[in-house]
Parts: structure tokens; C-alpha cells; sequence
């Protein structure tokens, strides 16, 4: 399996409105820049389902942890029906034990930049896995929105996946996380 997030085309900032091309990502980028305040970040607690019910099937929260300045890891909060149907449940999984080292080092920057500069973050990410058929390749659009409690320290990112190729039959099959085994090892 190979990821191929390329950061050369990671779009962060005021080039993100001008990078979506679909009504879904638009819609819900439009929804989180509406609850910037004076400033600051909007909250997770400022997140309105029924605001947006087509999107939550694609919806993933992520918590932050700053461990220090400099470090921090992730953890899924939430993950849409669509999400853990096309890779599978990781609700309260920390990223470093659940995740692949290739895909967690592949992800990272983009978490890390919507982090550290409160600014969302577009990209196009490609998954390809070999199934039973042959290889196959996910392609996805990921938004990412930073959240904070205090307005400030985000403590909540806020994604949403638009899938442009993904193979239904390929269900279950996207192994980005590490054997059940390594899992308890990495504990």
C-alpha cells in the first residue's frame, strides 16, 4: 500500500475558497468560515448538526493533544457513516497506535499545519492498495477545519472527505491501520 498525500499541493489559508470545486466542500467550508469570531476559532460546541446533515456521513473530528509545544497527537472523536464504511470504526483510536507508520508519517503535516496555524487546509490524498483483484487507488479530497474552545489553542479538527474514485466492492479493504496485533504492541 502506498499514500501519496502530496504536499506540494497542500492548499492552506485564504487559497483554500478559491481551490474547491464541489458544492459539497463549499458548503461546509462556507458553514465553518460563518462561525469564525472576531478572530478567533469557532468551537466544536458551535458545530450544528442539522446545519448540515447531508455532509455528516463524511464528516470526522479529531481531537488534539498538545503534549508539549511542539508535539502533539490526534485522536478520531467522531467518523461519519461513509468514512468508517469506506475504511473502518476508529472512534477514540489514537492515530499513532491504530495508523500504519507509512500513513501516519504520509497525514501528518497537514494536521500539524491546521494545528499550529488555526488556518483550514485542502488536499488530495491517494490511497493504493492491493486487494484481491489487483491494485486499486482511493482518491480523495480532504477538508480540514481547525476548531478551538478558547477561540485560540485548537483542540479539534473538523475534516470532511469528498471521494472522487473509490471502488464500492473495495469495502473494509483500505489498510491504513496497523494489524490488531501491533496495535496492543504499540500500547
Amino acid at each position: 500500500m502506498t499514500h501519496n498525500p502530496d504536499s506540494s499541493k497542500l492548499i492552506v489559508g485564504d487559497a483554500v475558497d478559491a481551490a474547491i470545486e464541489s458544492d459539497m466542500l463549499n458548503g461546509v467550508y462556507a458553514y465553518w468560515k460563518s462561525l469564525l469570531r472576531d478572530g478567533g476559532l469557532p468551537s466544536r460546541v458551535d458545530i450544528e448538526p442539522w446545519k448540515i446533515p447531508n455532509y455528516l456521513p463524511f464528516v470526522n473530528l479529531v481531537d488534539v493533544y498538545w503534549v508539549d509545544e511542539t508535539t502533539r497527537r490526534y485522536r478520531h472523536r467522531l467518523l461519519g457513516t461513509e468514512l468508517v464504511e469506506r475504511f473502518r470504526e476508529s472512534t477514540d483510536e489514537w492515530f499513532d497506535e491504530v495508523y500504519t507508520a507509512e500513513h501516519l508519517a504520509a497525514q501528518l503535516q497537514a494536521y500539524d499545519l491546521a494545528a499550529t496555524t488555526h488556518e483550514a487546509n485542502l488536499d488530495t490524498v491517494i490511497v493504493v492498495t492491493q486487494g484481491a483483484t489487483g491494485m486499486f487507488e482511493t482518491v480523495y479530497r480532504r477538508l480540514m477545519m481547525p476548531l478551538a474552545s478558547d477561540g485560540e489553542q485548537v483542540d479539534v479538527l473538523f475534516l470532511v472527505f469528498e471521494f472522487e474514485q473509490y471502488d464500492p466492492d473495495f469495502h473494509g479493504r483500505l489498510s491504513l491501520h496497523r494489524p490488531f496485533m501491533q496495535r496492543n504492541e504499540a500500547r
